[in-house]
């Protein structure tokens, strides 16, 4: 791109600036008459925008998981043997390349109130793992800064993860225990440092980055290079992948891909195209601006050394990315960068250097070296043209740097016109219509009419929320072993029994059926009468309490209903709606239930007598003989209490599924018979709205018309002054 290309890209950016920033004017004017969610969605749209016309470069940003060959790829793209391709996720950060008067480096180191709160973050996660007792103090880092407290506060950390792997059974995953020992362990080093930058020579990048004791503490490098074969303004962007665990540095990632990135290079894997990670913050990035997907660049690296079933794999996973993301056609490339990068350098510069000898594997060596294992110009040359791995990255290359002179701004500018354009058009359809012939008599209607319109959504939402509240019923049971043990201990207190309560029952039992075998068999009146006052009240109790929540939730949409506007309620429509919503009503219901239940309990008396009789048949005539009465009562009451019991417990999960139903039913009811009421009430409470609105408006009617007015001037300027962006 020449200077004059690139004068005239700035004045684009900075027409297409100066239009965002003209709309953001009449927008915010117009703002106040706009809802919530819709003020967040324009501004949200309107303030990335701005930010990124601000920034006179364009970057482009290379995206992909760790180890894929961003940095491989980027050295190929400069022609420059500058960034190293084996660098630990753990320290891992943005490298920013540019082109510059001076060929440097330029390290930013992070502030030590940073570095701080980094240490204090990994630590808390370890001891969430390890527990507080177990770990040194970490305020000694920060208070003593000799060597032998760093020694001795590692040393305790590795000393409380062994002693956990020894009572777990198990290894620990030493992810942030290795950052943070990396952290602690350069602390003093980095002191002098924090929250400066340092110029670096070009020679020493890879050497400060691979080991270097305050990698870690490096929020990110920019790079300047005089010899570098990219338009102006244009700069690359080597990211952090995902997967490293610095969450400063993947913080950093998904910003700069959601809001800083103008164009990017997704460099994806054999073996998954795009990491979990990386495939969300790309999914984050199509809903806030899909057009910088579609344009993108995808590539895979190591192409040559992978078997031909991955390959067709890596084929169907990038036109399944296409389709989602409508990638423009020609943007998927499939090379070997190394390959390309060491063939073009012995060709153009006829040696290597020795960190780019060491590179060649041994399927590299075979196509580059003759047969006395020199590398050789002929075979390098014909490698560089006929190789389709090699071939193929010239091809990206051309196509990429093509897309960044040629197209990219444009289309980026185009896009943020196209988007001014959608943002106008919405704003024009957002804000509220005005009439032109307004008056006061139409204040006071329209005011009548927003009151009735605000106050019958608010009560159909309330009632549509508590529907779904009380038949979305929570997983917990409503009856459960509470309720269960509760009617059990009331059967074991009906059949709690004296002797004088025996000798009552043989009395009751003798006269009529003196001497008969199924005289025994038959429940005495006195616990038939227990079980059907005493129990009765028991079982109602027991279900009251299970449906208690319920009964509550109905309670707080009664509050929630009266609350929406108390004024407008008539008293009748308020006593109403406490007779739908009471607790009887419910109650009315479940009564239903235990009389269901008494039926089946009823059956389950008779059976039980019939095991009584059965019982007593069994026993041989000399037992019947030798044993006395208030003994056959007994055994006979046993049998009672014991089937009663198992009764109970057998219907702990179909009284469930019953009173579940129940609840179902009774919102349904609810929700219908409320919804009917206040459509029958619907006259008498507008009334009492125009009435009462009618009555404020008078007391602040010379405010409202204010308002409108000064509302209706801003609507219609905004309105006049957006079409004319169209």
């Amino acid at each position: 791109m020449s200077n004059v290309q690139f004068d005239s890209f700035q004045q684009n950016f900075q027409a297409t600036l100066e239009k965002f920033q003209e709309f953001k004017t009449i927008y915010q004017k117009a703002s106040q008459y706009l809802k919530p969610d819709q003020q967040q969605h324009f501004e949200t749209k309107i303030n990335r925008w701005i930010a990124q016309l601000q920034k006179p470069e364009f970057p482009i940003a290379f995206l992909g998981t760790y180890s894929v060959g961003k940095s491989t790829i980027i050295n190929a793209l400069i022609f420059q043997d500058l960034l190293p391709d084996k660098i630990k996720p753990t320290t891992a950060f943005p490298t920013i390349i540019k082109k510059g008067n001076v060929e440097k480096g330029v390290i930013y180191f992070i502030s030590e109130s940073k570095a701080k709160e980094q240490i204090r973050q990994l630590f808390a996660l370890i001891q969430n793992d390890l527990g507080k007792n177990n770990l040194p103090e970490l305020r000694k880092i920060f208070t003593n800064t000799d060597e032998n407290s760093t020694h001795l506060f590692i040393d305790s950390l590795n000393n409380a993860i062994k002693k956990h792997e020894s009572e777990k059974s198990s290894s620990y995953d030493r992810k942030y225990c290795d950052q943070l020992v990396e952290l602690v362990d350069g602390w003093n080093k980095f002191l002098p440092y924090a929250g400066h930058q340092t110029e670096i020579p070009l020679a020493d990048v890879k050497s400060y980055i691979e080991g270097n004791p305050y990698t870690i503490f490096i929020e990110k490098m920019e790079i300047n290079l005089v010899d570098f074969d990219v338009p102006s303004g244009i700069v690359l962007v080597d990211l952090p992948g995902l997967a490293v665990a610095n969450d400063r540095h993947i913080e950093f990632t998904k910003n700069y891909i959601k809001n800083e990135a103008k164009s990017c290079v997704i460099c994806g894997n054999f073996d998954h195209l795009v990491g979990k990670d990386e495939m969300n913050v790309l999914e984050e990035t199509k809903n806030n601006n899909s057009t910088i997907l579609q344009r993108s660049f995808w590539v895979v690296n190591k192409w040559d050394g992978i078997s031909p079933e991955q390959k067709a794999q890596v084929e169907e996973d990038y036109q399944d990315k296409q389709r989602k993301f409508l990638i423009k056609d020609g943007r998927f490339f499939k090379f070997s960068a190394l390959g390309y990068f060491l063939a073009k350098s012995f060709v153009e510069k006829g040696e290597l250097t020795e960190y780019l000898v060491s590179k060649i594997n041994p399927s590299l060596s075979s196509r580059l070296s003759n047969n006395q294992g020199s590398l050789d110009l002929d075979k390098a040359r014909n490698y560089l043209t006929t190789s389709s791995e090699v071939t193929s990255f010239s091809e990206f290359k051309i196509a990429l740097f093509d897309h960044l002179k040629n197209t990219a701004i444009n289309e980026f500018i185009a896009d943020a016109n196209l988007e001014l354009f959608e943002l106008v058009r919405k704003l024009l359809e957002d804000i509220p219509a005005i009439d032109e012939d307004f008056n006061q008599d139409q204040i006071v209607r329209k005011k009548i009419r927003q009151a009735s319109d605000n106050f019958w959504q608010d009560i159909y939402l309330v009632i549509k929320e508590a529907y779904k509240s009380l038949t979305t019923i929570e997983t917990d049971k409503l009856w459960d072993a509470v309720h269960t043990k509760y009617l059990t201990d009331s059967i074991e207190q009906i059949f709690s029994f004296t002797e004088a309560d025996i000798e009552s029952f043989k009395k009751e039992l003798e006269p009529e059926y003196l001497h008969s075998d199924f005289n025994f068999a038959r429940l005495p009146k006195i616990v038939d009468d227990k079980i059907y006052n005493q129990f009765s009240d028991d079982l109602e109790k027991t279900f009251d309490d299970a449906v208690k929540n319920i009964v509550s939730k109905m309670n707080e949409l009664l509050r929630k209903i009266k609350a929406i506007n108390p004024g407008y309620f008539p008293q009748e429509v308020i006593e109403h709606l406490e007779y739908l919503l009471g607790r009887e009503q419910m109650l009315m219901r479940l009564r239903g239930n235990r009389d269901v239940l008494f039926l089946d309990l009823g059956a389950e008396i008779q059976s039980a007598s019939f095991k009584v009789f059965d019982e007593y048949q069994k026993l041989e005539d000399n037992q019947r003989i030798t044993k006395t009465d208030e003994v056959k009562i007994k055994d006979a009451l046993i049998i009672y209490k014991t089937e009663m019991i198992k009764f109970i417990d057998n219907l702990a999960e179909p009284i469930d599924k019953v009173l579940r139903r129940t609840v179902k039913n009774h919102a349904k009811m609810i929700q219908e018979n409320l919804n009917k009421f206040l459509k029958d009430q619907k006259e008498s409470i507008d009334d009492v709205i125009d009435k009462q609105v009618s009555k404020k408006i008078d007391k602040n009617l010379e405010f409202e018309i204010q308002y409108e007015t000064q509302k209706h001037q801003v609507i219609k300027e905004a309105s006049d002054q957006l079409k004319l962006f169209l």
